[in-house]
């Protein structure tokens, strides 16, 4: 006796709509249905041709919204701790520039109060009664003025660039030297300097060939230091800033070693001053030269180029920020706040910047920068005073504001309020904080 086929047995709903509890294959097909007849021996199973995937169930919601807040407090904390970061390091260079600055004012200072443009020797002209004896030592007179004039522009120039400062000093004391050693070979009969004084003669000039080569040593030392903090070598770094401060102490040692050198030796040579004639030879200015590494320093009488030269070559940096910021090529057209509505662009530009690189960022952020120098060059900086009506430079960058020069114009596009510029120099690390603050270069790297 055969039994009776049993009736379809329909698994999903009417309308396709899942009841909780049932499996997945409720969640995912419309109209499935099974069939069984016969002896349960056959099975025939039918979809229907209009198969489509349902949503997900609300309940789910929860739990994808629990994970998208966990992963946003995340972020957050991310965000938080690289601005942590960020602003102990900016604390640290600014901490280890004070100190720098320190050693080199304590040791120059030292040397400014010998007061030597106040002693007759170093004052006014030296008597020619002398003979080869004051032609000698009239070189080796100018030579201790130049020492003491690096000291004294040092400590003025110091505060505006450290680097520049010792590279100045560096090069204006191997060109004292060098006229050093040509005065002494012009001396005419030279060789006829009784024995003893060639001797004295010949120690005189090596101390002022050890107070020279000490300038380059000092400026080497505070390079290495910054390239050693650039590559994050903390002790190597330290053992180049330990360097530095023995180097600017010696400086101090060897220069009171060799003004009262000269001093010394002109008393035992009979070599005496005219009162009332100023000395004719002139201490000769800070040479425009170009800083390996840093941006060449102020001295007296002397700008420094702080904008950078007329054809704004671009510098190459490297950002660290913890802000979503996107890296563009600078170009009319390019979106400038990248989520903005409408969207906010690159309207114009410099022509004098083109190939130049270019920060994107989200509107209406507060953006925050550890900007670190790569190669020499020029750096733009623009962006919306928000709120203020103004932005001068002195709200932007503080202290650092005479270093950098108003550019409006350079940078164009709608609510782009301020541009300024400054030159940079391999080396150098710049923290910046400010709203829709973007920045522009020639390379731009981010870490």
């Amino acid at each position: 006796m055969s039994r009776p086929a049993l009736p379809a047995r329909r698994l999903a709903p009417p309308n396709g709509v899942p009841r909780p509890g049932k499996c997945s294959g409720n969640f995912y097909v419309r109209g499935a249905t099974y069939h069984r007849e016969g002896n349960a021996k056959t099975v025939d199973a039918k979809i229907a041709v209009n198969y489509s995937q349902l949503k997900r169930p609300s309940q789910f919601n929860f739990i994808y919204k629990a994970n998208d807040d966990q992963i946003a407090r995340a972020q957050g904390k991310i965000a938080d701790l690289l601005k942590d970061q960020l602003a102990l390091l900016a604390r640290r260079q600014k901490h280890e520039d004070d100190q720098s600055r320190l050693w080199a004012t304590l040791a120059w200072e030292q040397v400014k109060d010998q007061e030597i443009e106040y002693r007759p020797l170093y004052r006014f002209a030296l008597k020619p009664e002398a003979g080869l004896e004051s032609a000698d030592l009239r070189p080796m007179v100018l030579f201790v003025r130049t020492a003491a004039a690096v000291a004294s522009d040092g400590v003025e120039s110091i505060t505006v660039s450290q680097g520049g400062t010792f590279t100045a000093g560096e090069h204006r004391m191997a060109a004292a030297y060098a006229a050093l050693q040509k005065s002494l070979a012009d001396v005419p009969g030279g060789e006829g300097l009784k024995p003893e004084h060639a001797k004295d003669l010949q120690l005189l000039k090596s101390l002022c060939k050890e107070l020279a080569e000490q300038c380059k040593v000092t400026a080497d030392d505070y390079a290495n230091a910054l390239d050693r903090d650039q590559a994050r070598e903390d002790s190597s770094k330290l053992e180049f800033r330990g360097q530095l401060q023995q180097s600017l102490t010696r400086f101090t040692s060897e220069f009171a070693t060799l003004a009262d050198g000269v001093s010394q030796t002109a008393r035992e040579w009979a070599v005496e001053e005219i009162r009332g004639t100023p000395s004719p030879d002139v201490v000769p200015p800070s040479p425009p030269v170009e800083a390996r590494g840093h941006d060449v320093s102020a001295s007296a009488g002397v700008t420094p180029p702080l904008h950078g030269p007329a054809d704004d070559s671009g510098a190459a940096i490297t950002i660290v920020t913890p802000d979503p910021v996107k890296i563009l090529e600078l170009k009319a057209g390019e979106p400038r706040l990248y989520d903005s509505k409408p969207l906010r662009t690159i309207e114009s530009f410099d022509s004098n910047l083109s190939g130049w690189k270019f920060t994107s960022i989200p509107q209406r952020i507060v953006n925050s920068y550890e900007i670190i120098i790569n190669s020499d060059g020029t750096l733009y900086v623009f962006g919306n005073p928000g709120k203020s009506k103004a932005a001068p430079a002195e709200a932007i960058f503080g202290e650092e504001a005479k270093l950098w020069q108003s550019a409006d114009g350079a940078i164009q596009g709608v609510n782009v309020k301020w541009c300024y510029k400054r030159h940079v120099s391999k080396g150098e690390r710049i923290s910046l904080k400010g709203f829709e603050m973007q920045l522009a270069a020639k390379s731009i790297e981010k870490r």
